[in-house]
């Protein structure tokens, strides 16, 4: 097997031809030469259902994106991420992301780059990473007293690596219902006293005023933005 890049379903069913000693109907190592030199246009990946396509709604994160280059002032600003759908904002297209790293690492990050820097920091952060990892980052900035305002992307289901639910959510697997634990309490028990939850895509105008006005605070400051996934039903 490849020891890096993308586990392709060819890799896999060339392995298992070796260790079985059964050939497989097709060549593959014929078709993997002749498609790598096939010439496709590159295209980069983008949000589900981009906010010109009509009758159809847009991704949540559109409206982050679109109100953050509307209130921020970039000169200024460092962005952070992190691996999740939020993580194609480092692209072309919307162009909001200056550092990617794993699950849970952008608030630990924006922390130690705002101590050595002083600068300002926004950081992207999804709800199931929250859980997840992100936790520790957040008690971090508000115990050794930095000041990043820290965005959590709550699309109430893990978007990225298949819609499973998360303790956000108020369901499992294996039942249709449990008690939901909110990340806005989480956060406030952190001891983050700047903490606001907006619908950003039906109050879009209060979402651009609240990030110039966290963007203004010396401590911590966290909006959760909370939207469901277009996949994913309203509750």
């Amino acid at each position: 097997m490849p020891v890096i890049g993308e586990l392709k379903p060819e890799y896999v069913l060339l392995a298992v031809s070796r260790i079985s000693g059964k050939k497989p109907k097709v060549n593959l190592r014929a078709h993997l030469e002749k498609f790598s030199k096939v010439k496709i246009p590159p295209r980069l990946p983008i949000f589900c259902t981009p906010v010109t396509v009509p009758g159809r709604p847009p991704c949540p994160y559109w409206s982050v994106f679109s109100a953050l280059k509307k209130a921020v002032d970039f000169k200024n600003v460092i962005f952070g991420g992190e691996i999740g759908c939020y993580m194609m904002a480092g692209h072309p297209v919307v162009g909001l992301q200056d550092y990617l790293y794993c699950m849970g690492s952008s608030t630990g990050i924006a922390h130690g780059i705002s101590k050595a820097t002083g600068q300002k920091i926004i950081t992207f952060v999804g709800d199931s990473s929250f859980f997840h990892a992100g936790i520790p980052g957040l008690i971090n900035t508000v115990f050794n007293k930095s000041n990043p305002l820290i965005i959590i992307f709550d699309n109430q289901t893990t978007a990225m690596t298949g819609h499973q639910p998360h303790p956000g959510v108020g369901k499992r697997p294996e039942e249709d219902k449990v008690e939901p634990i909110k990340i806005e309490d989480i956060v406030r028990a952190c001891g983050v006293k700047n903490v606001k939850v907006i619908d950003q895509v039906t109050n879009l105008k209060e979402f651009e005023e609240t990030l110039k006005e966290f963007l203004e605070k010396k401590e911590t400051s966290v909006i959760v933005a909370r939207h469901p996934c277009i996949f994913v039903k309203k509750p």
